[in-house]
């Protein structure tokens, strides 16, 4: 539950977040901004991402809905449309194009990628994109058929659907725009929206393979990449993790460089959820106004 009056909280040292009631920041190298955006629900096989005080600016059409699930179903059937906003008590009205205004005392349903789940894996649909590598050129009349190929072939990082009948198994997740395409991308590491991100420590990680970050912050090498990502975390000297095969490093450097085998985590703000809601993570930033004198010794109570 957010506690009244509080907008989002700081890491001022290791095991030490105080709360903030204002969003002001400047600039404090080692610490750490959490801004509260809002919460998120999956609702009809998609992600919705609720952002309060906002709205679409552009109507995808002057009717109102009396619920949120009746708005997104509409919606989810759309092509155009991109999120649902809820304009009053039980009134909701679906929103196209990406501005945003602001609204007092409403907010936006941001509409996110559809969920499919298939082969005990998880895989997040694009249309209108598609990948760059085949792995091979065995064509797939069912889109089921090629899902499960891909989950028993270690290579296989996501299927694109090329034609009514034309499913085939590619290797990279490299996103290029393609009408009439669609692509499945594969769950696990490569797991998010629109940006091939995961959300790990309070951090968003940018996954990538095969590169590797140059520059290390300490000789240690971490077994568990949950670890790692935490300790870099921590650490404001640290910009990425590496992965070797072997285990994972800590990098001062943040730019990739190809790597046959290596993996790399680039670290960066953006959005981490916890607590049901979602929250802007901001690097060596910090918010001026203490809610009140209230130390708490770790993020998830903070």
């Amino acid at each position: 539950m957010t506690r009244k009056g509080c907008v989002g909280f700081t890491r001022v040292a290791k095991n030490t977040y105080i709360l903030n009631k204002s969003t002001k920041m400047t600039n404090k190298i080692g610490q750490i901004s959490y801004v509260l955006i809002g919460g998120y629900v999956q609702y009809g096989g998609y992600v919705w991402t609720e952002v309060p005080g906002v709205k679409l600016a552009t109507r995808y059409t002057g009717r109102q809905w009396g619920s949120e699930s009746s708005a997104m179903n509409v919606c989810k059937g759309s092509t155009t449309c991109t999120g649902v906003n809820m304009v009053g008590k039980n009134r909701y009205q679906l929103g196209q194009g990406t501005k945003l205004v602001k609204a007092p005392g409403k907010k936006v349903f941001l509409q996110g990628d559809e969920v499919y789940t298939a082969s005990k894996i998880t895989w997040s649909m694009k249309p209108g994109y598609t990948l760059s590598s085949r792995v091979h050129n065995k064509r797939y009349g069912d889109l089921n058929s090629a899902l499960s190929a891909c989950a028993g072939t270690k290579a296989c990082q996501g299927v694109v659907q090329e034609g009514r009948r034309a499913f085939y198994l590619y290797r990279d997740t490299k996103l290029t725009e393609r009408d009439g395409f669609r692509v499945w991308l594969r769950g696990g590491e490569v797991m998010t929206f629109t940006t091939m991100t995961l959300s790990s420590g309070g951090f968003t990680w940018t996954y990538m393979h095969p590169y590797t970050l140059v520059g290390r912050v300490n000789g240690k090498v971490y077994k568990n990449k949950d670890d790692a990502l935490e300790a870099c975390g921590e650490n404001a000297k640290c910009a990425g993790v590496t992965y070797d095969g072997k285990g994972y490093v800590m990098n001062t450097g943040g730019s990739p460089h190809y790597s046959k085998t290596a993996t790399v985590y680039i670290k960066s703000g953006g959005s981490s959820s916890f607590g049901g809601s979602q929250w802007t993570v901001l690097s060596n930033r910090k918010l001026t106004r203490y809610l009140d004198g209230r130390v708490y010794t770790n993020r998830r109570n903070a």
